[in-house]
This record gives C-alpha cells, structure tokens and sequence, in this order.
C-alpha cells in the first residue's frame, strides 16, 4: 500500500558551531567545507528521485543544503519559516553544558522558545506540507532539534525521548503517513552509508 505522504527529512550539512558543539538556534552561519562535501552528497543522493519540493528552513546552513538538493532534483526549493531551528535567544553560541550546569536543564534556562510551542510549530509545518502535497514526494530540510522533536512526537518508534534520537549533521530519514500514523523506514542515514531514498 502506498502511504499517504512521503517526506524525507534532511539535516543540514555541518557548519563550524556544529565542530564547536554549542546551541546553535538562529546564529545564521554558512556551511563549512565538511558542510558543503554533505550537501553535495545529498543532491547526488536524491538526484533521481521524484520529489515535487524541496523545503527548507530560511537559516543559511539550511538553505545552502537545500539549494544543492533542488538542483539535483530539478524540484522548486521554497522556504518554510516555521521549520527554523529552536530560539535559544542569548544562549545560542553557549555550550549545552553551561545551561545544563546552570539551570539543570535547556528547557529550564530563561527566554527559550518553549519546548510546547517549538512542537507545536513544527509539526503544524509538517501537517501543512503533507495536505499540500498529499500523495507526493517531498523533502524537508531542517535541524537536529526540528528533526529530533518531529520524530519523537509523530513516530511510535524511534519516538519517546528526542536526545536518544541520532540525527548526524547532513543526515535524512524518510517519514511515511497512512492515515493519522507515521512511521520512519530511515532513521538517520548518511549519503554514504548505501541506503537509498
């Protein structure tokens, strides 16, 4: 049976506060070298699949790694504001540890986009893109938050706890819908590592 929607959700490729390991929120930083060979390798790897768009968030790091898949795909590449990465306002460019140390937790730290409102967001973004394009192929590219959270809250499995979800910058998963369920075949794949979309 073929399922309802199709949508491959990418992370982007590495960008230098990905080598840096801090919070990267909305800092608006360019792909690194590393970043754009994994933007390459995702084009190469979607290049023949049949996608009708490919949607990114407006973060440069996004949207370079989307650019290059849209090329590949000869699909049209339109930007989704409400996949952008969590706000962690004046924390972005912190270590996690330091807000982990202060407060106990990210979601404790003061000024941060709620956990519910971030949900919230994203996944009426992806409810949105799968009833635009019902019955079609698509591709999302996004960030480890937006990735992990959409995972955790609209997949039994791998579902439950985001920070036990892998997603490897230049990473993509493929989500299915039947009906009102989701599932996720691809979790957390390399262009490398020999899965095909």
């Amino acid at each position: 049976m073929m399922p309802d929607a199709v949508v491959y959700l990418v992370r982007h490729g590495r960008t230098h506060l990905n080598a840096e390991a801090v919070l990267r929120g909305h800092l608006d930083v360019a792909l690194d070298d590393q970043g754009r060979h994994q933007a390459q390798r995702l084009g190469h790897t979607f290049g023949a699949v049949k996608v009708e768009a490919v949607i990114s968030s407006p973060l440069l790091r996004a949207r370079q790694t989307a650019a290059t898949i849209a090329v590949t795909t000869r699909a049209p590449l339109t930007i989704e504001p409400r996949v952008i990465d969590r706000d962690y306002r004046d924390w972005a460019g912190l270590p996690e540890s330091t807000l982990r140390e202060r407060y106990g937790s990210i979601d404790a730290a003061p000024d941060i986009e709620t956990l519910a409102t971030f949900t919230d967001r994203i996944t009426a973004s992806l409810d949105d893109v799968t009833k635009r394009f019902a019955g079609r192929h698509v591709i999302v590219v996004a960030h480890d938050a937006v990735n992990r959270h959409l995972l955790a809250s609209l997949v039994p499995a791998p579902g439950g706890d985001p920070a036990a979800i892998t997603q490897r910058p230049g990473c993509w998963n493929r989500l299915e819908r039947n009906g009102t369920t989701w599932t996720a075949p691809v979790v957390d794949v390399m262009p490398d590592e020999g899965t095909r979309p």
